[in-house]
């Protein structure tokens, strides 16, 4: 994928030993979550970098890839204010088939694929399908994201619990308060996005 808002990869396999490797360009900068726990960025802030993610998804689902991992600390705003998705580890391809005994690269991609009938993400910010194990598509991104830009509107979760079930079940059943019962308007600090 080629995106302003991903970061990108250039290269992946496997070492001699059989460990899987990535090499990604270099990002410095502050992950969402920090931004987020300092309460950092302002609610116009807030939407304008759920707004770039948003945009980096539907590129990702324009070519059949659904993330499935969506959350503040895949999320860098670097140091020129560039928003940039990262750690697609968990995607999954939509439609995809195994690959052939031709393909020289099989072995890796084999590895490195997930299954869609395993609960796979981080529970703060499953989808309902997620959570019951279900066909995931690129509406489970959607799902994050907006868990995501709750998060960032209101300073807090949109889901909460002590187990990912609790989590899980909350995110089936439970519409969670209007972010802004607790919005708080002080986070006005502006860090540049472009």
């Amino acid at each position: 994928m080629s995106h302003p808002n991903i970061a990108t990869l250039f290269d992946y396999g496997e070492t001699d030993e059989e460990q899987p490797f990535i090499v990604m360009e270099l990002l410095r900068g502050k992950g969402l979550n920090e931004l987020l726990a300092k309460s950092e960025i302002s609610l116009v802030e807030a939407v304008a970098i759920i707004a770039r993610v948003a945009d980096a998804l539907s590129d990702a689902h324009a070519q059949g890839i659904v993330h499935r991992d969506i959350k503040p600390s895949n999320i860098i705003i670097n140091e020129r204010g560039l928003v940039k998705v990262l750690d697609f580890g968990l995607a999954k391809q939509i439609g995809e088939g195994l690959s052939g005994p031709s393909d020289p690269d099989a072995r890796t991609l084999l590895a490195t694929r997930t299954q869609s009938d395993v609960v796979v993400g981080t529970p703060l910010y499953l989808s309902p399908e997620q959570a019951t194990s279900g066909v995931v598509d690129g509406r489970s991104d959607i799902f994050a994201l907006g868990a995501l830009l709750y998060e960032a509107i209101s300073g807090r979760p949109a889901f909460a619990g002590s187990s990912v079930m609790e989590i899980g079940a909350q995110v089936i059943h439970v519409d969670p308060p209007p972010p802004s019962r607790f919005n708080n308007e002080s986070r006005r600090n502006w860090i540049g996005l472009r």
